[in-house]
C-alpha cells in the first residue's frame, strides 16, 4: 500500500491547486490582416501576471485566483488594449481573443535630413557596384590609415593609376594630358599651360571624402579625357569644431642619413619652398651699368663682384628622413537671425623628401638656332 499512496497524494494535490485557479487563453492578431502578432505582451493589470504570445500570436496564463480583471495587450507600433471586466473562475478556461490595431503619430512640421558618408571604403564599394562603367577609388578612411598628406600621394595607391613628377597622374598607362580632372563635378584649369591634368599635390588629403575615377565615357562627363577622369569630392562643413593633425616620417635606403648627400648653403627660407632673396642681383647690381678695366673704374668693378654670395660651392652633409605634416580644421556657426549657416574647411600641408644616386651622368640641350641650323 505504501508504494500507491504517495502517487495518489501528488494527484490529489494537483487537482486541488487546479481546482482553486483558473485559466485564461486566446490568439492576439493585427486587426488589418488577421495574422497572429508574435511576441506580444498579455498580461492582467490587477497581478502583473502575464505572458508572450507564440510564433502564431497564441497565449495561456495558468494559475490565475478566481475573481475579476482587467487583460493588457501592448506591442510595438499597436496601440494598447485593455480588456476589462473579465470573470476568471476556479478550474474554468476563459477564452478572450484581441485584435490590435496599428498606432499611429502625426508629427507637425518635421524635417528629416539624412546625409549619406561616403568617406568609408563600404561607400566606395557601393558606388562602384552600382556604376555602369569601369571605376576605380579611394576614400578618406584609407587615407588616413595610410597616412598621405595629399591627393596625389593616395592616388597612388588606386588600382590602374600611376603618379609622375609626384603631382601628375597617369590612368592606364596613358599620360596627364589623356586625363582630366575635376573637383565636386566641375572642370578645374591647371596651372601648367601645357599640360590637360591638375598638379594633384596641391589639395590637401584631410580636406576630401573621396576620390572617384571613372575609366571610361558616359553621358554625363566631359569627352576631353582619354586614359580616366579623376573627381575629387570634399568634405562637407563638421557638425562641430574639429581638428586634425598628420604627421608621417619616409626613410630613402639611398638617400636618409647618407653623409655624401650632396646640398648647399641656401637661404633661411628654402625649407618652405621659396628664396628669401639670397639669390637676387646685390643691389649694387640692380639697375647699375657694369663698367669695365679699361674704362679706369676698376675699383668700383670690384666692389660690385665682391658684392655678390660668397657660396659657390655644394657641401656634403647627411639627409633627414622623409617628413610630411599636415593640419586641418572646420567648424560651422548658425545665425538664427537669417536662418544661414557659415562654415569653414582650412587646412596647410608640408612635405619634403630627398633622393640620391652615384656615378649617374645629367645632360641638358638647349636648342639656340632653327631646325634647319641644327641639321
Amino acid at each position: 500500500m505504501k508504494h500507491f499512496t504517495l502517487p495518489l497524494f501528488f494527484l490529489l494535490t494537483s487537482l486541488t491547486a487546479f481546482a482553486q485557479s483558473g485559466q485564461l487563453s486566446g490568439v492576439i492578431t493585427d486587426s488589418a490582416d488577421g495574422m497572429g502578432i508574435p511576441g506580444a505582451n498579455v498580461y492582467l493589470k490587477e497581478t502583473l501576471q502575464g505572458t508572450s504570445t507564440d510564433l502564431d500570436g497564441n497565449y495561456t496564463i495558468q494559475g490565475i485566483a478566481p475573481g475579476t480583471y482587467t487583460l493588457v495587450c501592448s506591442f510595438i507600433s499597436y496601440e494598447d488594449q485593455f480588456k476589462e471586466g473579465l470573470l476568471i473562475e476556479s478550474g474554468q478556461v476563459t477564452q478572450v481573443d484581441v485584435a490590435m490595431g496599428e498606432q499611429v503619430n502625426l508629427i507637425a512640421g518635421a524635417e528629416v535630413i539624412v546625409k549619406e558618408n561616403r568617406a568609408t571604403v563600404f561607400a566606395i564599394d557601393r558606388i562602384k557596384s552600382k556604376a555602369a562603367v569601369p571605376m576605380d577609388g579611394i576614400s578618406s578612411a584609407s587615407i588616413k590609415e595610410n597616412g598621405d598628406s595629399d591627393v596625389a600621394s593616395a592616388a597612388k595607391r588606386v588600382t590602374g593609376v600611376s603618379v609622375e613628377g609626384g603631382k601628375y597622374v597617369y590612368v592606364r598607362g596613358l599620360s596627364d594630358r589623356y586625363s582630366k580632372t575635376t573637383l565636386n563635378g566641375a572642370e578645374i584649369p591647371g596651372l601648367d599651360p601645357n599640360r590637360n591634368s591638375v598638379q594633384l599635390d596641391l589639395f590637401p588629403s584631410s580636406l576630401i571624402q573621396n576620390m572617384m575615377i571613372t575609366k571610361a565615357f558616359t553621358p554625363d562627363l566631359p569627352g576631353s579625357f582619354t586614359g580616366g577622369l579623376i573627381n575629387i569630392e570634399t568634405k562637407d562643413f563638421p557638425e562641430e569644431f574639429e581638428q586634425n593633425l598628420s604627421i608621417s616620417l619616409g626613410y630613402n635606403t639611398q638617400a636618409t642619413f647618407n653623409s655624401d648627400f650632396i646640398t648647399y648653403e641656401g637661404g633661411n627660407t628654402d625649407w618652405l619652398g621659396f628664396d628669401d632673396g639670397s639669390r637676387s642681383l646685390p643691389s649694387e647690381i640692380q639697375g647699375a651699368k657694369i663698367p669695365g678695366v679699361e674704362d679706369g673704374m676698376g675699383e668700383e668693378l670690384t666692389n660690385m663682384s665682391q658684392s655678390f654670395s660668397k657660396v659657390w660651392d655644394y657641401q656634403e652633409k647627411a639627409a633627414l628622413p622623409n617628413m610630411a605634416f599636415s593640419y586641418s580644421i572646420g567648424n560651422q556657426k548658425r545665425f538664427e537671425e537669417s536662418q544661414r549657416t557659415l562654415g569653414y574647411n582650412a587646412a596647410i600641408t608640408y612635405n619634403r623628401s630627398n633622393s640620391y644616386y652615384s656615378n649617374g651622368n645629367t645632360s641638358r640641350y638647349l636648342l639656340t638656332g632653327t631646325t634647319e641650323s641644327a641639321e
